[in-house]
């Protein structure tokens, strides 16, 4: 992608095959919604369509298309299932972050590339726990436990937040060395799902995004051999979440701007068809809804502009600060965006926007969840605050009062 960001014929091409994908996905969307059914078909349709292997690099056997071409993906998978969109987002999350990390290997990432490519095997990405916040970052140093023993070692403690692990065949995870004083040491594994000692506690009764079924993952004893180990930081959250950026919080974006996109789809919809007793025209005519409409349609298109111009920087820069500044701008933006979109869309389109059953309600529904998704806008915005007044948040007391060690 130039930097005028149009799109490459290989991008548009996948751009084409995630769009046929989502209107496979729309048709089961409200099924998956209402019973909180995992989509398992739309992740077999994704594998057959090779999206598995979608940003693998070439030379490992995948198609290479990096960021840019998940998120051009991701923004057409949404508008059919946000849901589906964002629980596989966990899958090239794990991806992108092994196939990118300096520390990896390039046998342990060949090793990685033949599990997805070769043997289509689902991922999911396990890094949230009960006690982090998405208001306090450093909260994110696991916490889960690494305890070694001869050959390998003992897991103890939770993960949360974790989509797709019932359907995926391993997760990326991190732990903490039990012997280890600095909190910030962790370990990352490739681990089975079906680990012995590993449970799935099913709380993922939520008001959005229900067919990902982000359950509590509970670890008691669980074994995982040395080989399982795909490196160990000093520094999680800047190992992890600020130099992958990307993939940590940038397809997540993507996902939710389609989520926006898709509530401009059945905005038009509604009221290009709806027109009310006693007039000739359609109810867009309205000159107030019309507004709400082109509200829509500009915070989104900012959001997008802003999202693109951090993958190329991603794809052309690399791992730099101004690239994560990028992403925090863009994250922000499109959170922002999407829950105004939703609100916008209720009230254009009023009680018809509301009934259960119909997309935009369950789109609704979803879109409450974009400026919440970590790193929620308020974290956005602090990151950003610093780097526009050009202070240190090394230099900055705590917001909340840390716990003596």
């Amino acid at each position: 992608m130039a930097i005028g960001f149009a799109l490459t014929p290989e991008q548009l091409r996948i751009q084409q095959a995630a769009r046929e994908l989502s209107k496979a996905f729309a048709r089961r969307a409200f099924e998956h919604d209402r019973d909180r059914s995992a989509p398992i078909g739309n992740y077999a349709l994704l594998r057959e369509a090779g999206f598995f292997g979608l940003v693998v690099p070439r030379e490992l056997g995948g198609q290479g298309h990096g960021y840019l071409g998940w998120a051009v993906a991701a923004e057409e998978l949404a508008r059919g299932c946000a849901s589906t969109a964002l629980a596989f987002n966990m899958h090239v999350k794990a991806v992108g972050n092994i196939m990118e990390h300096p520390d990896i290997s390039s046998e342990t990432k060949q090793w990685v590339a033949d599990l997805v490519v070769g043997e289509g095997v689902l991922l999911c990405t396990a890094v949230s726990e009960p006690e982090t916040s998405g208001h306090l970052m450093p909260s994110y140093a696991p916490g889960l436990e690494a305890r070694r023993v001869p050959g390998g070692y003992m897991l103890y403690g939770r993960k949360a937040f974790a989509s797709m692990w019932e359907e995926a065949g391993r997760a990326l995870l991190y732990a903490h060395l039990e012997e280890d004083a600095n909190p910030q040491s962790a370990i990352g594994f490739l681990i089975p799902t079906g680990t012995e000692g590993v449970a799935v506690e099913d709380v993922w009764h939520t008001m959005g995004m229900r067919a990902t079924r982000s359950q509590n993952v509970l670890f008691d004893g669980a074994f995982v051999p040395e080989e399982a180990v795909l490196h160990r930081t000093g520094a999680f959250v800047d190992s992890f979440i600020t130099r992958g950026a990307a993939w940590s919080f940038g397809g997540a974006a993507a996902v939710y701007l389609g989520l926006g996109y898709g509530m401009i789809d059945e905005v038009r919809e509604t009221l290009t068809g709806r027109v009310a007793r006693g007039y000739a025209q359609p109810m867009g005519y309205h000159p107030d809804i019309r507004r709400r409409v082109a509200e829509m349609a500009c915070q989104l298109e900012a959001a997008r502009l802003s999202l693109w111009h951090a993958g190329w920087l991603h794809e052309t820069e690399g791992t730099t600060e101004q690239t994560f500044l990028a992403f925090a701008r863009a994250k922000y933006l499109v959170g922002h965006a999407v829950a105004e979109t939703a609100r916008n869309a209720a009230v254009a389109c009023g009680m018809h926007s509301l009934f259960q059953g119909r997309p935009l309600e369950r789109m609704i529904r979803d879109a409450v969840t974009a400026p919440i998704m970590p790193p929620n806008e308020d974290a956005c915005l602090g990151l950003v605050g610093f780097h526009e007044l050009g202070l240190s948040p090394a230099e900055a007391p705590s917001p909340v009062k840390r716990a003596e060690r």
